[in-house]
């Protein structure tokens, strides 16, 4: 009984660290940051013998993704900006931590209210700094087409090797892989479907196996 436990244990665990694989390696495709030291490790501790490229080639695409920004000009502006969107953010979480305090020690309504009313302020700017930064990201990319797709192409080749792997993993478990759910930025992976577009509270896909 403890054997079987412990076998199905380690097939979970598995199944996990491909899934977590999946989604890091669909976020730098799409040019989103990822942990490329996470995802290397994930490789190693896979072991993926069948793979259709080396890890050290998957990598080496993501890394030139990720680095895509960096060769535009506007690249120094904008992660300065970045600082700045993430340092109002902290303002404004600090504020809001000042104005419970406010409002718990039932102190003037009016100092709750100019708090309040300032945190929205700064919260706001540090929303729509970050919204302009990720229209120029998209902007630098669509720029450098070519050599994003080309890079793109060999990840998503190797999302698709580990869609099946993550398949067989949740069949081993005794589950229908059609009522497990994948939550991705792309949906023009072989084998799944769109379940739910992406919306007002999530930029991604949530997608499933056709079979």
């Amino acid at each position: 009984m403890s054997a079987s436990i412990s076998r199905r244990e380690r097939i979970r665990k598995r199944a996990k660290k491909i899934k977590s694989l999946i989604e890091m390696l669909d976020d730098v495709r799409a040019g989103f940051y990822s942990d490329l030291d996470k995802i290397e490790d994930l490789f190693k501790e896979l072991k993926l013998k069948d793979a259709p490229y080396r890890p050290s080639s998957v990598l080496k695409s993501a890394k030139a993704i990720l680095q895509l920004p960096q060769k535009s000009p506007e690249y120094p502006r904008l992660k300065k900006l970045g600082r700045f969107a993430t340092y109002l953010l902290f303002i404004g979480l600090a504020g809001l931590v000042i104005a419970t305090f406010v409002l718990i020690l039932n102190l003037s309504y009016y100092i709750y209210l100019a708090i309040i009313t300032a945190v929205l302020v700064v919260i706001n700017i540090s929303y729509f700094t970050k919204v302009y930064i990720s229209q120029k990201i998209v902007k630098i990319y669509s720029e450098r087409e070519n050599e994003f797709e080309h890079h793109g192409e060999t990840i998503k080749t190797m999302i698709e090797y580990l869609l099946l792997k993550y398949r067989d993993e949740v069949r081993k478990l005794g589950l229908d892989p059609r009522h497990v759910n994948l939550k991705l930025r792309h949906s023009d992976y072989k084998g799944l479907i769109v379940k739910e577009k992406p919306g007002f509270f999530s930029a991604k896909y949530t997608l499933t196996y056709s079979r």
